[in-house]
């Protein structure tokens, strides 16, 4: 019986044709990349107060700095100050560190922030406690992603480091919206001579998009349509001379 043997050994390419091959495999490499994030934060203006933000009423002779630095492409903002030492006659609840601002640039369904927290607390008595809370708002989603914690006790003179937390998911789209947040002390139990201070070291704050394709243009996607028909035409031709059937004794 004869039996047949097809020679599918592919020839040499030409040098055109690998360089259209190239081009083929680097653009749909570079398309498949995700596209860039562009969610920027605005300025936050960080400030030390009472009342959960609303009262103000630090006394101007306690030491009292905060500042804010924003990251390059706007998608990290880092706080920080300090206060005091501030006797407890002149102390008032709802002690916060408080910030709100803008938010400009692409919400996307699944984006979340961070959160990164870094400080340091004095007291001479009474007990110490603290919690966290942020809350980026959309406005085109109507919805918020958040960070709330419990609140949490600190020894008198006590730090906070490397604690990370990480906010609820947005569900809808969105491009513009505004970011609040606080830290809250709670200081009590203490006499009017007591004395608080406060340092915060850092609280970064990051902005986390989901990764999306970069959509294909269609003028690109008519170019690599042509290169890779012009190709394939051509590999054919090539290949038509070679492929053969020989006898296998």
């Amino acid at each position: 019986m004869l039996k047949l043997k097809l020679n599918t050994h592919l020839p040499n390419l030409a040098p055109m044709k690998q360089i259209t091959l190239l081009i083929i495999f680097f653009g749909g490499f570079l398309l498949g990349l995700p596209a860039t994030c562009d969610a920027t934060f605005d300025d936050l203006a960080p400030y030390f107060s009472y009342t959960w933000g609303d009262g103000g009423g630090i006394p101007s002779d306690v030491n009292n700095v905060t500042s804010q630095q924003t990251s390059a492409d706007g998608q990290n903002v880092t706080l920080s100050g300090s206060l005091g030492p501030i006797d407890g006659a002149r102390f008032a609840g709802g002690f916060v560190l408080y910030w709100a601002g803008g938010f400009q640039g692409t919400i996307n369904p699944g984006d979340q922030f961070t959160a990164d927290l870094n400080f340091d607390v004095t007291a001479t008595g009474g007990s110490l406690a603290w919690n966290y809370y942020s809350d980026l708002w959309s406005n085109e989603g109507f919805e918020s992603a958040r960070i709330l914690t419990d609140t949490m006790p600190v020894p008198l003179s006590g730090q906070v480091n490397n604690v990370q937390l990480v906010s609820s998911a947005f569900t809808q789209p969105g491009q513009t919206g505004q970011l609040e947040g606080y830290l809250y002390i709670d200081w009590s139990g203490f006499g009017p001579t007591d004395t608080f201070s406060i340092g915060v070291n850092s609280i970064d704050v990051s902005y986390l998009g989901v990764p999306e394709p970069n959509p294909l243009p269609p003028t690109l996607a008519a170019l690599l349509a042509f290169l890779l028909l012009r190709f394939c035409n051509g590999l054919r031709v090539t290949m038509g001379g070679q492929n053969s059937a020989h006898p296998i004794p």
